[in-house]
């Protein structure tokens, strides 16, 4: 099993294949000015940054360490001139943690500093700066660019918009009354934020690190309605794990992530690999096309016995394009070797965007995609008049299916289908 108390902490010397990032900032608490809390999370609360105060010349440790304090202090006045708000955000652990959650908020936060400060990728959200000192202290904190919304909120304006927009649907014959135009941009707009939260995931896979929390909750977008990969506390590079008798999958963890989103291997306790991350991107894939909440009217112990044990799946949308539901299922398949890799899933969701009309000739994560040409989708079709677009309200979700973490689920359910009572915590986010 992996060691959570140094789980990914130290990189090992393979992380040193170019994509380590520049020096990164760092400050003394009394120099960070905290401005209204934002947010509060099962182990961190979140802080906008009103300004970068008073530097204290104590801390430019070198010339470069210096200029790079001077340069974000800079930004972060001035970017807020330009657009009106603060731009970062602080994050740091919450003062009314008990002991044991206390610990666990530690690593997370210093797993997520750790890893970002090597990684650099136009869809993960980038280390900013981070606290001068120890990153496994109580006061230990990390700045973040801030994110305009969260994909969990996208949704609720996704629905307005096809509500407002949709008309009669007559199956066989598609909307009656729409507008056509508006719903096909918004399939466009939903297809590539899938393809942006592939390539996030690909590359980390590329760098041997399975993300492992997949969810609505850690997709962002910044004010450029760009997608940003967030919270990378229970991230891991599956290669210093063990190797199990498989030869394919790793001891690590189980009961990792959010229940509704999380592969039925890591449910069940098994050795599991990178695939894990695929299984939730179809799961994922699925809730951007049907706006609607996976298995949301499901308990953990129900969740259990029919998805993880039972091998249910979400009902696909029969208007939906073939090759469309054809990942999806491919995604989720319950043995993990039979799933697509992260980078053939890339593929062909950039091959479904492209087939709606959209895409940027411009964005990288076009480059050297030989099956991204003209005609690729698979019989995806511009014309998305026949693609039945849900508009109903927000489904109630059970909140045992969204509470994230390692082991904090109730209704474990072993690798010999036997249900299992969990420590402490329940919940499926």
């Amino acid at each position: 099993m992996e060691d959570e108390n140094t789980n990914a902490l130290l990189l090992s010397s393979s992380a040193n294949d170019g994509t380590k990032r520049g020096s990164i900032p760092k400050f003394a608490r009394k120099e960070i000015d905290l401005g209204s809390l934002i947010g509060s999370g099962g182990f961190s609360i979140v802080h906008q940054v009103d300004a970068i105060i008073d530097l204290d010349e104590i801390y430019d440790t070198d010339d470069d360490a210096k200029a790079a304090r001077l340069a974000l202090q800079t930004d972060a006045a001035e970017r807020r001139t330009l657009h009106g708000h603060p731009p970062y955000v602080f994050k740091t652990l919450r003062s009314d943690l008990d002991e044991e959650e206390h610990t666990k908020g530690v690593i997370d936060l210093a797993i997520e500093a750790e890893f970002l400060s090597e990684i650099s990728h136009a869809h993960i959200l980038p280390l900013c700066a981070m606290a001068h000192g120890d990153m496994h202290g109580s006061r230990f904190f990390v700045l973040l660019p801030r994110l305009a919304v969260t994909l969990d909120r996208k949704f609720n304006y996704w629905r307005k918009v096809v509500g407002d927009n949709a008309g009669f649907y007559l199956a066989g014959w598609g909307y009656c009354c729409a507008k056509t135009a508006v719903l096909t941009e918004l399939w466009k707009e939903r297809m590539g934020v899938m393809r942006q939260v592939a390539s996030a995931v690909q590359y980390l896979h590329a760098h041997g690190i399975m993300y492992r929390d997949l969810k609505p909750d850690n997709i962002g977008f910044d004010d450029h309605d760009a997608v940003k990969l967030f919270d990378f506390g229970l991230a891991k590079r599956w290669r210093t794990a063990e190797l199990a008798s498989d030869g394919h999958n790793y001891h690590l963890t189980g009961q990792t992530g959010s229940l509704r989103y999380m592969a039925p291997e890591i449910a069940m306790e098994m050795p599991y690999n990178e695939s894990c991350d695929v299984f939730s991107w179809g799961i994922l894939f699925w809730q951007v096309c049907s706006l609607q909440t996976p298995f949301s009217k499901y308990n953990a112990r129900t969740h259990a016995e029919r998805v993880v044990m039972g091998g249910e799946r979400p009902k696909l949308e029969r208007s939906w394009p073939r090759p469309w539901r054809e990942l999806m299922e491919e995604s989720w398949r319950a043995v993990a070797g039979l799933r697509p890799p992260m980078q053939e899933v890339l593929e062909r969701v950039t091959a479904f965007e492209r087939a709606l009309g959209g895409g940027d000739n411009d964005d990288d994560d076009y480059d050297n995609m030989e099956d991204v040409e003209s005609g690729a989708g698979g019989g995806v079709s511009s014309d998305t008049s026949k693609i039945k677009a849900k508009k109903k309200k927000k489904a109630t979700a059970d909140s045992d299916l969204d509470v994230g973490g390692r082991a904090m689920h109730n209704n474990h359910i072993n690798h010999n289908g036997h249900q299992t009572t969990a420590a402490h915590g329940s919940d499926l986010v």
